[in-house]
């Protein structure tokens, strides 16, 4: 139990994360123990949706077991790390270089998507892989092509995680590469009764994707035992306080 505590007191002070309801603390190179997930790099003097090279440095000295990223293309077909590009002050997609010159919230650093992999390659975190990019399978290309090019990326790939927001976008990603861990995001679908939750649940288990995870509206008791009856554990988002927990 001081494990568990303390690793989700290390995530709270380092702003938004994620908390999967059924799980346990263990080794970091399992991603069944993984239990707190830290967003969009985590949270940074209380700022979140940063995606910064500060927020990152943070959350790896804090000991994260994982952290999510999102990932865009720039105008000129660069990979870099931004949820939405309001949050960066643009409009519209930017160049590389106006996204680079431009500081995120004033102070923080923006990054490249090599930049990000290449500080997270020597750690044991987890990278959960986010875009909201219609077309996904050149996101994920982009990723592997970049994971492949740095050599201190050597296997890492093992712990790339793939989130997910319906069935054709898990088709889509499965032909890029394989993957040994997944999540699938259940918000975009609006599911609402138990047969549509019972449905992403039998997909999940036919599929091996051993992670959902849903926002805390939809949680409840119900919904996580029909998961775990199926081995897949539950996770909800978004979580900014031990209390929660409890």
């Amino acid at each position: 139990m001081q494990k568990r505590t303390s690793t989700v007191l290390a995530a709270v002070l380092f702003g938004s994360i994620s908390i999967f309801s059924l799980s346990s603390c263990g080794s970091r190179a399992d991603w069944s123990n993984v239990t707190i997930i830290a967003h969009a790099c985590g949270g940074i003097d209380s700022n979140s949706y940063t995606n910064s090279a500060e927020a990152l440095d943070n959350c790896i000295s804090s000991g994260c077991e994982a952290v999510e990223i999102d990932f865009r293309f720039t105008s000129d077909s660069v990979l870099v790390c931004a949820h939405d590009w309001q949050n960066h002050h643009f409009d519209a997609p930017p160049t590389l270089n106006d996204f680079k010159k431009r500081k995120i919230k004033g102070k923080y650093t923006p990054m490249t998507a090599k930049e990000a992999l290449a500080k997270l390659a020597s750690t044991p975190i987890f990278l959960v892989i986010d875009t909201k990019e219609n077309d996904v399978t050149s996101v994920y290309k982009e990723i592997e092509q970049i994971v492949s090019s740095l050599d201190s990326a050597a296997g890492y790939k093992k712990m790339l995680v793939p989130q997910v927001y319906s069935k054709e976008n898990f088709a889509a990603v499965q032909k890029i590469s394989e993957y040994q861990n997944w999540i699938f995001t259940v918000y975009k679908l609006h599911p609402r009764t138990d047969g549509e939750f019972e449905d992403i649940a039998e997909f999940c288990k036919k599929n091996g994707i051993g992670t959902v995870t849903m926002p805390k509206a939809m949680v409840n008791e119900k919904r996580i035992r029909m998961f775990d009856d199926k081995g897949i554990r539950v996770a909800t988002h978004t979580v900014n306080g031990e209390w929660y927990m409890e």
